[in-house]
């Protein structure tokens, strides 16, 4: 990512090509997996805004068919994620560099406090958060 990018906190991860990929019902949110080729490959991520959301998400493939979901709020200056340089890592748009693991406990940088983690379960193709958790 860009200097100019970081400096604006302008983030990489773009919302899903397909917006009718997921949809909310109360505090689950449904993503159809066979619509999201951005989470194909392991390190793949989307961001989930709009829509009556109360909370941005952002939502990455870890390793084998694990799928995690937080809140898309870095706890440092409240900045957008993206796939971290390293596998399994997220880190946070902006030059403070704040790097979490995929549960969101922060491993470097600025931020102290983990990222907002939601329970996510996958049910055929479908991946359910649970935003309440």
């Amino acid at each position: 990512m860009g200097l100019i990018k970081k400096i604006l906190g302008i983030c990489e991860t773009g919302l899903p090509a397909d917006p009718e990929a997921w949809t909310q019902s109360g505090s689950l949110l449904t993503l159809d997996l066979l619509k999201l080729p951005e989470l194909q490959e392991h390190g793949g991520a989307i961001r989930l805004e709009g829509k009556g959301l109360d909370k941005r998400v952002f939502v990455i493939r870890g390793e084998g068919d694990a799928y995690h979901a937080m809140e898309n709020k870095c706890t440092h200056m409240g900045r957008r994620l993206d796939p971290g340089s390293s596998p399994g890592t997220v880190t946070c748009c902006s030059v403070s560099g704040s790097t979490f693991d995929c549960s969101g406990s922060p491993v470097a940088g600025a931020a102290k406090r983990p990222v907002h983690h939601f329970a996510v379960e996958t049910r055929d193709h479908f991946l359910v958060i649970d935003m309440a958790s």
